[in-house]
């Protein structure tokens, strides 16, 4: 249902470009999200799943409309399972994003729920490579580079598949991103 909402007509290549862009297919993700979940007392559901891969693309679309959407509908994950430590880390990405490009009113309201987001994920998932990801990105836009490096690198040493990317932090507070 996602895969088709975003324009792939073809299951079969929605799933090759998936595993392309995140080193694993749609369903190891889904069964590796359950399995990781199954004993939690908020396990995750179907639907909080579904929300939060349908907010995945709009959460990268650097458009107002499509961030709106996007912390919509993993607000509504969220409310589905609280502990869902992906959902959380694409919220925090998506509030630290609309802190940086001032999609708001209050940029500094945005970045504090941004930080208080990504407290919560990496409480719930920091063994997570993709939460992790998620979480330097955004620390990046809230221009908190070091600790953006720090959670990039565990997640590179966790998972070192191109699903992460790989950076370095020079010495002038640049973060450089290259792939293998």
């Amino acid at each position: 249902e996602v895969a088709l909402s975003r324009g792939f007509n073809q299951l079969g290549r929605f799933a090759g470009a998936y595993k392309t862009r995140f080193g694993e297919g749609p369903a190891e993700t889904l069964r590796r999200a359950r399995r990781e979940n199954s004993g939690s007392a908020d396990a995750i559901d179907d639907e909080a799943l579904r929300l939060a891969w349908t907010a995945f693309p709009l959460a990268f679309a650097v458009a107002p409309d499509a961030n709106a959407q996007a912390l919509e509908l993993l607000e509504r994950a969220l409310d589905r399972a609280p502990d869902f430590a992906l959902a959380q880390a694409m919220a925090s990405w998506c509030w630290a994003q609309r802190a940086g490009q001032n999609f708001g009113a209050d940029p500094a309201a945005d970045l504090a729920r941004a930080r208080h987001l990504l407290g919560k994920a990496q409480a719930s998932g920091s063994d997570d490579a993709l939460v992790l990801t998620l979480c330097g990105g955004a620390l990046t836009l809230a221009h908190d580079l070091k600790a953006a490096d720090a959670l990039i690198e565990e997640a590179v040493a966790r998972d070192s598949t191109p699903a992460v990317a790989r950076h370095e932090l020079r010495d002038d507070g640049v973060l450089v991103n290259w792939q293998r």
